[in-house]
């Protein structure tokens, strides 16, 4: 997922750093507001715990 930080923790209230996202994501109605009001991007084929070496 693409996302603008700031905007995020302005929607949510709170600061997101360190907060698991896709938890948050695929277990609220969170996910369809950030994406609606372009505040994120989802991505497909993308595994959670993936790493960037």
């Amino acid at each position: 997922m693409l996302l603008d930080p700031a905007r995020l923790d302005q929607h949510l209230g709170a600061d997101c750093a360190g907060r698991d996202l896709l938890e948050l994501f695929t277990t609220t109605d969170a996910c369809d507001a950030v994406v609606r009001t372009g505040i994120a991007i989802p991505l497909m084929g993308v595994d959670a715990g993936y790493s960037v070496a």
